[in-house]
């Protein structure tokens, strides 16, 4: 447990130093999609419906935010459910199962929203993520 309250805390700030000002770069504005501030992006309309394309890298820094981000939820979420007396099997898979859903609804969300920018990515990497965090968290209290 002892190990937990360390680790925690430094995923938070590699996180945050990965990033520099993470909340500016989190969402551009549509303004900034169409003057070229992300050249990967391919914004498309049709019959009401919006589809975007990405090419970015596997490495792009939105991964590694992806990433981090579901393993400290999961992680979280698996040691509550675990301080509550759940067993091992039910923590992991509540804990996963939240986790790659709010990945899912956040994906769902860019994806409706014109400024947003789903991606497949970055679900794979939420799902990466989701399964780290509950592993990690898993050795650690073991």
């Amino acid at each position: 447990m002892k190990r937990f309250a360390v680790v925690l805390p430094l995923l938070f700030l590699l996180v945050q130093s990965a990033q520099g000002n993470y909340a500016l770069k989190f969402h551009p504005t549509m303004q900034q999609l169409q003057s070229g501030y992300h050249q990967s992006c391919d914004l498309s309309a049709d019959a009401g419906q919006y589809s975007l394309k990405r090419t970015e890298s596997w490495t792009s820094p939105d991964k590694f935010d992806h990433l981090l981000g579901s393993a400290m939820l999961s992680g979280c979420a698996y040691l509550a459910l675990s301080v509550a007396g759940k067993d091992e099997e039910q923590s992991a898979a509540v804990s996963a199962g939240t986790v790659i859903c709010l990945g899912a609804l956040k994906e769902i969300y860019d994806m409706h929203n014109p400024g947003g920018q789903a991606s497949w990515r970055d679900l794979t990497m939420d799902v990466f993520g989701t399964v780290l965090g509950v592993l990690v968290v898993r050795s650690l209290l073991k």
